[in-house]
């Protein structure tokens, strides 16, 4: 829950945007004086359940909250491209000092903390543990789904920091807990879109581990007809829908009205890929498959 673009839909124009963000918030043309695409980041929908209007407070947090993207970033960096790990370990560094530096005037100091180590403690666990399907093609059980939510644990950090701002800890426990859970779908959304650079790397994701029981091959094309094959596909997507439904019913008790809307949206359009494959297949068509099922995904899907 990290990268970001601007979308708007139906009458709107869909364009990639180089700003952090996490989930859009949907409005109608009625409703903006412009049809210019937008972004609004993960940070910004978590405002609503906070009641935060004070301008000078939301901004001390969003930067807070950069500092931390950019440690989150540099991290990924140290794993993706070990050429260049120590920069990337020094950068991540720096901008863990420089997020800290910067809560300032909090209300409770303590609790802040303890809720920013955990968060960081749960993304370490998540990573560690997930390690175990590099180069080996194992089965994913309920402690993997368990730990790719931990993994995303650092999403959850604008909780913390508007609980502190608002002295209101009232609907942090629904939204860390939906947060996880959304987590878990869009990184299985993102798995599955980005199966061929996984397979490359030997990082045997879910959707990859499912195809190779599925064709018994990790040749790309025989990987790619799996994944979207009518034994695999449905499946993944079952499992992901299954977590939006969870993370949707945890925003809804924490009144996010925005962000329930949003992981709503994303369910119904992952049950709607379903049923383009098949008219596809229908067609007979069985070529390029991921190109086209991402296509015709809804981008709240590829923010990952």
């Amino acid at each position: 829950m990290e990268s970001g673009c601007a979308v708007t839909f139906e009458k709107y124009e869909i364009k990639e945007r180089p700003e952090k963000a996490a989930v859009i918030d949907y409005v109608t043309r009625q409703e903006r004086a412009v049809s210019e695409p937008f972004v609004v980041s993960l940070a910004e929908l978590l405002i609503e359940p906070f009641g935060i209007n004070n301008r000078k407070v939301l901004e001390r947090v969003r930067r807070v909250n950069s500092h931390f993207d950019v440690f989150v970033h540099h991290l990924d960096d140290v794993k993706d491209n070990p050429a260049n790990g120590a920069a990337s370990a020094h950068a991540a560094v720096t901008s863990l000092i420089s997020g800290i530096r910067d809560i300032r005037c909090v209300n409770q100091k303590d609790m802040l903390f303890h809720r920013l180590f955990s968060y960081w403690q749960q993304a370490s666990e998540g990573e560690r543990h997930l390690w175990r399907h590099h180069g080996k093609l194992i089965p994913y059980d309920s402690e993997d789904f368990l730990m790719l939510g931990k993994r995303g644990a650092m999403a959850k950090t604008s909780i913390a920091l508007y609980a502190d701002a608002s002295n209101n800890d009232l609907p942090v426990l629904n939204l860390e807990k939906g947060v996880e859970e959304g987590a878990v779908a869009v990184q299985l959304c993102d798995d599955i879109f980005d199966w061929e650079k996984d397979l490359e790397s030997g990082i045997y994701t879910q959707p990859i581990v499912l195809a190779y029981q599925e064709s018994g091959n990790l040749n790309n094309h025989q990987i790619e007809r799996a994944v979207f094959s009518s034994n695999v596909f449905p499946v993944l997507v079952k499992t992901a829908n299954s977590y939006l439904t969870r993370a949707g019913k945890r925003f809804e008790l924490a009144s996010a009205s925005k962000l329930t809307s949003c992981v709503y949206r994303m369910r119904d359009n992952l049950t709607h890929l379903i049923e383009y494959l098949e008219e596809l297949k229908g067609s007979g068509i069985e070529n390029n498959l991921t190109q086209r099922i991402r296509e015709r995904a809804d981008p709240l899907l590829l923010l990952h």
